[in-house]
C-alpha cells in the first residue's frame, strides 16, 4: 500500500508540474490524478453530520482506491454530467424528507463554478472539491438508506433499528461521469411501498401551493352545538376545506349547522379517531397542522422507514403500533388486515424486527416477574386461594400450594424465585392462540378473551404484547400454506385443551413499527396520535442536525 501511495505521489507531481497553463489547453477532458491519498486528505472532507464522519472517510478511501485515485466529478476541462445531477440531487434534498444544508449544496456550487472560472485550474482545489463531493454523495446515501437517528429509543421505550448493507461506493463505481446520478438514488433507497407512497406525498406536498390554515383552539367545547356563533367557526370551516372537506363557507360561515358537525365527523373518521362531530383537542392538533408542520412529520416517518431492515422478503406481517393495525404483505401487496391492541404508554411495545416461526394453541402463560409483584402478590396477600382455579405457581421449579407461602413476609421476593403458570382455557390471558416471533423481549401475539376492547379507538391497553382481533381467522391464513392444513384440524386441536406447537412452512419477517404518517390504499394521507411521545423527541434531533449543517455550511461558503 505505501508503494501504492508514493508511485501516485510522484505521479501526481509530474501532473502539477505540467499543468501550469492556461485550463482551455488541457485538450480532451480527463479525470485528474489526486493531489494527495493520504489519510489526513480524506479525513478533511467536509462532512456536516460528524456522526456519521468516520463511515464517510473510510468509503472515501475504499472509493478512490477502487477508483485509481482519480477525480470522478471533476474533470481538466469542466464539470461532469454526473455532477452537476448530484447537485441538483442535493437541491432536491427535501423531497426525500432530508436537508440540502447538510450536503454542502451551496458550497459544492459555488465552490465549482470559482474553480472553473479561474484563469488557471488550481488542481489542488478541484481534488479537494472532488473530493467533497463524493463525501456528499455518500453521506447523502447514508442517511437515505440509513437515516440520520442514530439512537431512535431509550431504556423505558426500546427502539430497535436494521443495519443496512452500504453498495453506494459500488453503484458510483459503475457509473459513467456523463450520466446522471438519478438511477443510483432510486436504488439506494428503501423500495417498500409504503415508503414509496409517503415519498411521493411529500413531493406532492413540497411543489403544491401552501396551504392556508389558520391555527385556533376552543377553550370549552360545551357550547359547541348547532347554532353556536363564533369567529372560530369560520376558522374550523377553513381548515376542514384545506384537508379536502368541503365545508360551506358562503352560508353563515361563523355559525355551526348540522352539515359542519357531519363534517367534522368525515374528518375525525378519516384520520381513525371518535367521531363525535366536537373540534377537541386531538382533532384540532392535525387540522391546525401546517405545511411545515406536516412535511417535518412527513419526513421523521420516512426516516423511520429506513430503520427497517432489508431483505425482509416477499412474505411481511407490519404492526404499526399508533395505528393499532396488523398488515400482512405479500409481494407488497396488503393481503390481510388485523386490529390490534399495544402496550400502554408505561409499558410500551419496543419497535423490533423478527421472524415469525410458529403458533402455539392452547397456550399456557408464564406470568412476567414485573406483573408477579407488583399485581398478583399484593392479591395473594388477601386471598392465597386467588388464582388457583387456572394457575399453577412453582417455587424454584418445584409446584407448591399457595396456602403454604407466607405472601406477608416483605423479603419474600429475595429469598425465592416464583414462577406462575395460567393454565389453557377460555380465560387465559393469552386467549386460545399465540404467534411466536422468539425474541430475548418476551414480546408476541395473541388471543384474549377481553375483545370487548376492539371497540375501542385508542388501544395502547396491554403490558406490551400485541393482542390480536379474530386470532383465529388469521392463524388459519398464516397456516394456509401448510399442508394438510385445514379449519376442522384447527377446532379439533382447540378442543383438546392441550398446548400444541405449529410451525409455518411459510415464514413472516414481523415488523413492529411506529409510524404516525402513511398512505392509504386510496392514497390518501392518515396521521395518528403520537401514543409514546416518540415524535417530539425525534424531531427535535433531526432539527438540530439541521440547524448543525446550516451553520457549518454558512461557516464554509
Amino acid at each position: 500500500m505505501t508503494r501504492f501511495f508514493l508511485t501516485l505521489s510522484i505521479f501526481t507531481f509530474l501532473i502539477l508540474a505540467s499543468c501550469d497553463k492556461d485550463k482551455s489547453s488541457q485538450g480532451n477532458s480527463a479525470p485528474i490524478t489526486l493531489v494527495a491519498t493520504d489519510s489526513i486528505f480524506f479525513k478533511n472532507a467536509l462532512v456536516l453530520d460528524t456522526a456519521r464522519k468516520n463511515e464517510v472517510v473510510k468509503k472515501l478511501i475504499n472509493f478512490y482506491q477502487k477508483n485509481g485515485a482519480q477525480t470522478k466529478w471533476l474533470l481538466s476541462g469542466g464539470a461532469t454530467n454526473l455532477f452537476h445531477s448530484l447537485i441538483e440531487t442535493i437541491g432536491n434534498a427535501e423531497d426525500y424528507g432530508l436537508y440540502s444544508e447538510t450536503y454542502n449544496y451551496n458550497y459544492l456550487k459555488s465552490q465549482s463554478k470559482a474553480v472553473y472560472s479561474a484563469d488557471k485550474i488550481d488542481f489542488k482545489e478541484l481534488c479537494n472539491l472532488d473530493r467533497d463531493a463524493t463525501a456528499s454523495f455518500l453521506l447523502f446515501v447514508i442517511h437515505l438508506n440509513k437515516g440520520r437517528i442514530l439512537e431512535p429509543g431509550y431504556r423505558e421505550k426500546p427502539w430497535f433499528k436494521g443495519d443496512q448493507e452500504g453498495i453506494e461506493t459500488l453503484k458510483l463505481l459503475s457509473v459513467d461521469p456523463q450520466e446522471t446520478i438519478t438511477h443510483i438514488i432510486d436504488t439506494l433507497q428503501p423500495n417498500f411501498p409504503f415508503y414509496v407512497q409517503l415519498r411521493d406525498q411529500l413531493r406532492k406536498l413540497n411543489h403544491s401551493e401552501p396551504r392556508d390554515i389558520v391555527p385556533f383552539q376552543f377553550d370549552d367545547l360545551e357550547n359547541f352545538e348547532v347554532g353556536f356563533k363564533d369567529k372560530r367557526v369560520k376558522y374550523l370551516r377553513n381548515n376542514l376545506n384545506q384537508w379536502g372537506v368541503e365545508a360551506d363557507m358562503a352560508t353563515n360561515p361563523l355559525v355551526v349547522d348540522t352539515a359542519l358537525v357531519e363534517n367534522i365527523k368525515d374528518f375525525q373518521a378519516s384520520f381513525d379517531m371518535k367521531a363525535d362531530g366536537l373540534p377537541g383537542e386531538s382533532t384540532l392538533r392535525f387540522l391546525n397542522m401546517r405545511d411545515d408542520d406536516l412535511k417535518s412529520l412527513i419526513a421523521l416517518n420516512l426516516e423511520r422507514m429506513r430503520w427497517i431492515p432489508e431483505g425482509i422478503g416477499e412474505n411481511l406481517i407490519m404492526v404499526n403500533i399508533p395505528e393499532y393495525k396488523l398488515r400482512v404483505y405479500r409481494t407488497n401487496e396488503v393481503t390481510a388486515k388485523v386490529k390490534v391492541i399495544v402496550g400502554e404508554e408505561m409499558k410500551p411495545t419496543p419497535v423490533f424486527s423478527d421472524t415469525l416461526s410458529h403458533i402455539v394453541f392452547n397456550p399456557t402463560w408464564t406470568v412476567p416477574q414485573s406483573i408477579i409483584w407488583e399485581e398478583m402478590v399484593p392479591k395473594l396477600r388477601k386471598n392465597p386461594g386467588h388464582y388457583e382455579e387456572d394457575f399453577k405457581i412453582y417455587q424454584d421449579n418445584v409446584e407448591v400450594d399457595p396456602y403454604m407461602i407466607d405472601w406477608q413476609d416483605m423479603e419474600l421476593k429475595k429469598k425465592y424465585y416464583f414462577r406462575f403458570v395460567q393454565q389453557p382455557g377460555p380465560s387465559n390471558s393469552l386467549g386460545e392462540v399465540k404467534f411466536m416471533f422468539p425474541n430475548n423481549l418476551s414480546i408476541y401475539m395473541h388471543d384474549t378473551p377481553a375483545d370487548v376492547l376492539f371497540d375501542k379507538n385508542n388501544r395502547d391497553l396491554s403490558h406490551g404484547c400485541i393482542r390480536l382481533n379474530k386470532p383465529f381467522k388469521f392463524a388459519n391464513y398464516l397456516l394456509s400454506d401448510n399442508e394438510n392444513w385445514s379449519k376442522e384440524k384447527m377446532y379439533d386441536i382447540l378442543q383438546k385443551e392441550e398446548p400444541e406447537k405449529i410451525y409455518l412452512d411459510q415464514r413472516y419477517h414481523v415488523q413492529i413499527a411506529y409510524l404516525t404518517a402513511w398512505i392509504t390504499a386510496e392514497g390518501r394521507l392518515k396521521l395518528f396520535d403520537d401514543i409514546y411521545g416518540f415524535d417530539k423527541v425525534q424531531l427535535e434531533k433531526l432539527n438540530e442536525l439541521k440547524q448543525l449543517a446550516k451553520k457549518a455550511e454558512k461557516d464554509y461558503s
